[in-house]
């Protein structure tokens, strides 16, 4: 009965490492372009979309704001147009929902689902900005 259970341990073990060494992580899951969802970051900054100005201000403002993620190249561009902070990142943890990047500065990626994240900068934490996945 033991070389049974040692048995199945090693199996358990073994495909436990294999998932690990060759799932999704978060990062894998960034990699790509992003642009700012206006609702859900209106959402998270507390502010109601109850008029059709405020909704087409916010709109327009995040509408503008793009991100793109390489994560073999460990390259992000984050901006508005031309005007964008672009440079190499370092991830500091990728674990559970989370991802943590530090770029000229840092910044957390935590993930709703697949398609949607919010993204915080360390200097500001309590603001944020969520961003949909740019389909193709």
């Amino acid at each position: 009965m033991s070389r049974f259970l040692l048995t199945l341990t090693c199996i358990f073990s073994l495909s436990f490492l294999l998932m690990s060494c060759f799932g999704s992580s978060n990062i894998d899951k960034l990699n790509g372009k992003w642009a700012a969802d206006a609702t859900e970051s209106m959402k998270l900054s507390g502010q109601a979309l109850d008029n059709e100005l405020v909704k087409g201000m916010a709109e327009m403002l995040f509408g503008a704001i793009k991100m793109e993620i390489d994560a073999k190249a460990k390259k992000i561009a984050i901006g508005m147009g031309s005007d964008k902070m672009e440079g190499d990142f370092r991830v500091l943890s990728d674990s559970g929902k989370t991802v943590v990047l530090q770029s000229e500065g840092k910044f957390t990626f935590e993930f709703v689902n697949d398609d949607l994240v919010i993204m915080r900068d360390d200097k500001e934490p309590n603001k944020a900005v969520a961003f949909r996945r740019v389909k193709k």
